[in-house]
C-alpha cells in the first residue's frame, strides 16, 4: 500500500524562528536516516515565526510527509 511508505517528520517553529521539537511518526526502516532527516530539520536556519491575528509571534508546527518507495525517496 502506498499509505505504508508515507511517513510525516514533525517540527515546531519557536516565538524566535527557532526550530524545536523534531520528530518522525514513524521509523523509516533504517535508524542512521532516521537519524539523518531529523538532525538535518534541527539544524535549519531560523524562520520568520508566525505572527496570530492580532500580531502577537507565536508557535507554529509543521508536519511534513515523506514519501518512500516510490521510484526514490
Amino acid at each position: 500500500r502506498i499509505d505504508d511508505n508515507l511517513k510525516a517528520l514533525e517540527f515546531t517553529i519557536n516565538e524566535i524562528g527557532a526550530v524545536e521539537n523534531v520528530r518522525l511518526n514513524q521509523s523509516i526502516g533504517v535508524d542512521s536516516i532516521d537519524q539523518l532527516v531529523v538532525g538535518l530539520v534541527a539544524k535549519m536556519p531560523r524562520w520568520t515565526p508566525a505572527k496570530a491575528f492580532d500580531g502577537q509571534v507565536v508557535k507554529q508546527q509543521f508536519e511534513f510527509t515523506i514519501a518512500l518507495g516510490m521510484d526514490g525517496c
